[in-house]
């Protein structure tokens, strides 16, 4: 009888147990179903050779070989051969705008170590356009763009051991999924100097799906590397040859405090930052919903309830003399200069004008320049004439503001306040500078309030030689961050983009190396600080204080000494750069 139960008992158990072990096996997530469909879509078009080993987990190095189809070669021809040399990848680093993660790898001495999932589509991501991702923000985007379900998310994600063929089956995913989805469009219309073909894949070898004419419009859904999506006639496919495009430019203004940017036009999209009101961005109006914010390569979007096109820049709190700021000065070289009515040194001479004297530059042609000295339009050498002001040996004068002030405290986290170390990086930069040539004047030395058209008109009557302008960022999230920096980068403003593009990248530069904080970039921003000004100007962004890795810099006395000393450093390399002599005394 014992015998009995414990034999009915076994085999409850044994019920039981394979009971379980089925519905474990049905629940277990298996991404291979499409394996074969996938592997046929990569070797078809030659993305991966069919002879490639797909056994085995797949390394760094391997992975960026996989990329070569998102470059073109010094013929614009896709790569159409495995990438096997070093100097061929590193092309294809260099083009895909890797650099900073191949560096990485080289620099742990992992490029031959295994790749993560998380790191795999975050590079994939980045070729076509998003910024820096968390893993949320990451996972959240790829279940919304069907290229993953949930449950194949949670698998990958917990399974450390990437398989290529688990990776090769989520690379061909990546790149259809874009036919198939396209609220990440930008817009943008295209006409064609030449026949182009729209196919399958990111390659010539794939299928044809139709035949764009020479002067026939089709609009471009998005670009991965090199390689462009677009959409003709309503069908949807990759571009045979590359492509340059820019989007379309709208400047809008938000109307509330808190507005969330988000992933794709939808709720349902992860946050990638929260702007605040009056903010201005340049965008597109993507539907009647939703605004696409072009400054974020197109990959940010904010509701339209919350935004408000303008048709130029706000007028509020600009100054009146806004004639001047159109105007780009020149000076004078030689110690005696001829102004002369035509483009011709036999042309008559209507004026002279001596060394270091103030020109208005009306237009510069290529060896003479049309100027305005007081009453006087005419014509001078563009041998003898500079956008330097200073002599060489005079002091050299620059404006350092600190962003908002008083009853404007700008950003701020629990004890932290961005008018606090916003002004701390302004004294600590006006004193890196006091023993040298370089006259810094500061918008302010305390904690008041100024509009931005006082900041500008200070650096302005002063005759600064170069703008900047100290800002904290927020609406990273705990794990987000990094330092950017903006210049003006559009015409009929401030005449001096070139030299505030070179500043700003000397800025960053320099700052990247002082904090180990995520590299956000240099770019165009429509600022009034830099846009009404008359001189190289920027706004650097130091770091996020929402993100718990810049809060450790920006709440530290001696870190803020570090980044006040890396600005002074970007400055000098600047001035040096533009030929200005900087002095030091010790």
């Amino acid at each position: 009888m014992r015998s009995l139960k414990i034999l009915i008992i076994f085999l409850i158990s044994s019920v039981l147990f394979i009971s379980n072990s089925v519905n474990a096996a049905i629940k277990q997530p298996n991404i291979f179903t499409d394996e074969k469909e996938q592997l046929s879509y990569l070797q078809k078009g030659k993305i991966l050779p069919k002879y490639i080993n797909i056994e085995g987990t797949i390394t760094n190095i391997e992975f960026i070989s996989w990329l070569q189809y998102f470059t073109y070669d010094e013929k614009k021809n896709l790569r159409s051969k495995s990438i096997s040399d070093d100097q061929k990848t590193k092309l294809v680093i260099k083009e895909l705008k890797l650099e900073a993660i191949y560096q990485k790898w080289e620099k742990s001495g992992s490029l031959k170590k295994q790749l993560s999932y998380f790191e795999m589509m975050s590079i994939l991501y980045q070729l076509n356009g998003y910024e820096k991702l968390s893993e949320t923000q990451l996972n959240q985007l790829i279940e919304l763009e069907n290229v993953m379900t949930k449950e194949e998310i949670s698998y990958v994600t917990n399974n450390t051991n990437l398989k290529k063929k688990t990776a090769a089956v989520l690379f061909a995913r990546f790149i259809k999924q874009f036919q198939k989805n396209q609220y990440n469009t930008s817009g943008q219309s295209i006409t064609s100097d030449s026949t182009l073909f729209l196919t399958e894949g990111p390659s010539s070898n794939f299928q044809h799906i139709i035949e764009i004419p020479k002067k026939k419009s089709y609009m471009v859904i998005t670009k991965i590397g090199n390689v462009i999506l677009a959409k003709f006639n309503g069908k949807i496919g990759f571009l045979s040859k590359s492509i340059t495009y820019s989007f379309e430019k709208n400047v809008y203004k938000t109307n509330a405090n808190k507005v969330n940017m988000r992933l794709g036009p939808s709720t349902s999209h992860p946050i990638i930052k929260v702007v605040n009101q009056n903010e201005q961005l340049e965008g597109r109006q993507f539907n009647s919903e939703w605004v696409q914010i072009t400054s974020y390569n197109g990959k940010a979007f904010i509701s339209s309830k919350y935004v408000k096109k303008v048709d130029s820049p706000q007028k509020n709190n600009e100054n009146k003399d806004d004639t001047e700021n159109l105007v780009k000065k020149v000076y004078v070289l030689a110690d005696k200069l001829n102004i002369r009515a035509e483009q011709s040194v036999s042309s008559s001479i209507i004026g002279t004008v001596l060394k270091g004297e103030e020109l208005e530059l009306i237009t510069k042609y290529t060896n003479w320049s049309k100027i305005k000295y007081k009453k006087l339009v005419g014509f001078v050498s563009n041998d003898y004439i500079s956008t330097k002001s200073n002599s060489l040996d005079k002091t050299i004068v620059i404006a350092i503001d600190a962003g908002h002030g008083g009853k404007d405290p700008g950003t701020h986290f629990k004890e932290l306040n961005e008018k606090n170390i916003t002004l701390d990086t302004a004294l600590k930069i006006r004193e890196s500078f006091e023993f040298s040539n370089v006259q810094v004047v500061l918008t302010r030395e305390s904690d008041v309030f100024l509009d931005l058209g006082e900041r500008v008109k200070i650096a302005k009557q002063n005759k600064a030689s170069l703008f900047v302008s100290i800002h904290v960022n927020s609406g990273s999230g705990a794990n987000g961050g990094g330092s950017e920096t903006y210049y003006y980068g559009n015409t009929g403003k401030n005449p001096f983009i070139a030299e505030s593009q070179l500043l700003a990248a000397s800025i960053q530069k320099e700052m990247l190396q002082a904090w180990d904080l995520s590299d956000r970039g240099v770019h165009h921003g429509n600022f009034q600080v830099i846009r009404d000004n008359s001189m190289p100007a920027v706004l650097t962004e130091l770091g996020f204080i929402d993100s718990k890795k810049d809060q450790a810099y920006l709440s530290s006395n001696e870190q803020l000494t570090l980044i006040a000393e890396a600005i002074h450093d970007g400055i000098v390399n600047y001035l040096q750069k533009e030929g200005y002599i900087f002095k030091q005394s010790t």
